[in-house]
């Protein structure tokens, strides 16, 4: 967007496009670090100090649980929901399964505390793995709602986008996007938290433990800004074709 087309855009428009500006930088340095660190401890570094692969970590962690389940290599799962529970089956990509890298050893681990944490029933961490996420997400596309709906005069303009309040749409974007950054963020932690203790009992050095540590926190802060970056379309066409957007959407 040139000087120009910046000046004519309506005052509230404008903040929201600042905003916009603001956090995609960020998200930018966050996500350009994360890349980094997954290509030197995936793709650079491809061992660890106790020889473990995805699954041989699984089942430690399975074991000191106390959890017996049955494993299957899959590529079809998302992640965290990855556990069969009628039939105990625990899935893993082949990639994680076989490779030893220390990022691999970060995503089996996690996925390995959530299904010992579905198996084992433990509510008040499936409060923070699932059911708060959920309701973070529901309030977000519940305020979207209200945003949309407290300005009658936006609705009835929206095609036209003549007294369009950019101030109450960018909010209401804002609300989904960041409610799932949040449930995300809050799914991310709650495992880090739990995480970290089972792995300092399997005898990997401190710099180990260190890099999963400090990829789980970059997780932690991508988590945040990720879905900005999904629907970053959305703020592009506010602010770079403020006046023709919904037509091309």
């Amino acid at each position: 967007m040139n000087e120009t087309e910046l000046k004519q855009m309506p005052h509230d428009a404008k903040v929201v496009w600042i905003i916009a500006q603001v956090i995609l930088v960020l998200a930018l340095i966050i996500a350009v670090t994360f890349i980094l660190m997954w290509i030197y401890n995936s793709k650079i570094k491809k061992g660890n100090s106790k020889d473990f692969t995805g699954k041989s970590l699984t089942k430690h962690i399975f074991d000191k649980r106390e959890v017996e389940v049955n494993y299957k290599e899959s590529y079809l799962y998302v992640k965290f929901w990855n556990y069969y529970k009628k039939k105990k089956i625990h899935k893993l990509r082949p990639w994680t399964a076989s490779k030893k890298s220390i990022w691999t050893l970060m995503d089996a681990s996690q996925q390995a505390y959530v299904t010992t944490v579905i198996e084992r029933n433990e509510k008040k961490q499936l409060w923070g793995i699932f059911w708060a996420p959920l309701i973070t997400v529901i309030v977000g596309y519940v305020l979207c709602g209200v945003f949309l709906v407290v300005d009658t005069q936006t609705l009835k303009n929206f095609e036209t986008l003549k007294g369009v309040n950019w101030t109450w749409m960018g909010l209401a974007i804002a609300s989904v996007i960041f409610s799932h950054s949040i449930a995300d963020f809050i799914r991310i932690v709650t495992v880090w938290r739990k995480v970290m203790p089972l792995l300092k009992e399997t005898g990997l050095t401190d710099k180990e433990l260190k890099t999963i540590n400090a990829i789980f926190f970059l997780r932690s802060l991508l988590s945040i800004i990720s879905y900005f970056l999904t629907v970053k379309k959305i703020f592009v066409k506010l602010s770079l074709k403020f006046y023709n957007w919904i037509i091309h959407i």
